[in-house]
């Protein structure tokens, strides 16, 4: 039976502009990838950034239409700008959105990405039967992840930043998460800033020693330059920084995958890593979905099978 939020959002996906919007491509695939309670916390930090005050910067402009799910499911349900927000949802502007009214708009967002995300029942003659075990494999095509190749129970995955950590609880974090070994994804081995120095090359290498964790550098899995100045550019429009982006630009993580990823031979990488203990994939940011070891991550998962862990400060 629907609610009055159901109903409104119904009327609103009747408009020919709010109907053309669908949960797709690498929006959907952010949803994968961090599930919905990670992609709820970033509908409140980016309603609370953008539309929340009396005066959002740009206001009517604010809201790209893809690069995030929550982006695309503002206009999908009229919650972009506080114009739309006042004629759809009756919440006039003028005037900072309170909690109530916050909350509000953030069920609205993530109730229209978990419809989007549903996946649609399959008549059982819609369902296929898989393909036999030697079946050739079409040209271009990525294998499942199968539970049968060697190694690929017994290896564990984990990401982990920077931000948000101070080096004691940074090596705490790891030890409680059972990490052996340290892959350090990063094109420049140093933070700048006295509070994030611990993070330096050298200094965080000493402090893994000391707490008996591996650390290798995997330069070649790090992104180029052009592709760092690339995002940067992509942060300035959006008025975000590296310290607080949440989601990587569409033609970043497009532009990594064919560039970087696609060349890199994973399958040599998963060989030689450590079945006894976790493999941290590590670089800057605090969350994994707003940086390229995400990306890493979800290929390692895709194509090799280990679980994967996202290790956060707090």
């Amino acid at each position: 039976m629907m609610d009055e939020l159901d109903a409104r959002l119904h009327r609103i996906g009747q408009h020919p502009f709010h109907a053309k919007f669908r949960l797709r491509g690498r929006d959907r695939a952010v949803v994968d990838l961090c599930g919905i309670t990670t992609v709820r916390r970033h509908a409140e930090e980016l309603v609370g950034r953008r539309l929340a005050p009396a005066e959002p910067r740009n206001d009517g402009r604010q809201t790209p239409y893809r690069g995030h799910p929550v982006f695309v499911a503002q206009h999908a349900t009229a919650t972009c700008c506080r114009t739309c927000l006042a004629r759809w949802h009756d919440i006039p502007a003028g005037h900072a959105l309170d909690g109530a009214e916050r909350s509000y708009v953030v069920e609205a967002i993530c109730r229209w990405i978990a419809k989007q995300y549903a996946p649609t029942p399959r008549r059982r003659d819609q369902i296929e039967a898989p393909p036999p075990a030697n079946a050739p494999r079409v040209a271009g095509e990525r294998p499942a992840p199968p539970s049968s190749w060697p190694g690929a129970a017994m290896r564990r995955i984990a990401t982990i930043g920077v931000y948000g950590f101070t080096a004691g609880a940074f090596v705490e974090k790891l030890t409680g998460g059972g990490v052996g070994l340290l892959l350090d994804l990063r094109q420049r081995r140093g933070v700048r800033g006295p509070d994030y120095s611990w993070a330096n090359s050298v200094r965080l290498q000493r402090a893994l020693a000391a707490a008996d964790i591996g650390y290798r550098h995997v330069k070649e899995l790090a992104p180029t330059t052009e592709l760092r100045q690339l995002q940067y550019r992509e942060d300035d429009c959006q008025g975000v920084g590296k310290r607080n982006r949440i989601a990587l630009a569409p033609e970043y993580a497009e532009r990594y995958t064919r560039e970087i990823l696609d060349p890199f031979d994973l399958g040599a990488l998963v060989a030689e890593l450590p079945s006894d203990s976790v493999t941290a994939l590590f670089c800057v940011e605090r969350d994994p979905e707003a940086c390229h070891r995400s990306l890493v991550a979800a290929r390692l998962r895709a194509e090799h099978g280990p679980p994967v862990t996202d290790l956060r400060p707090g």
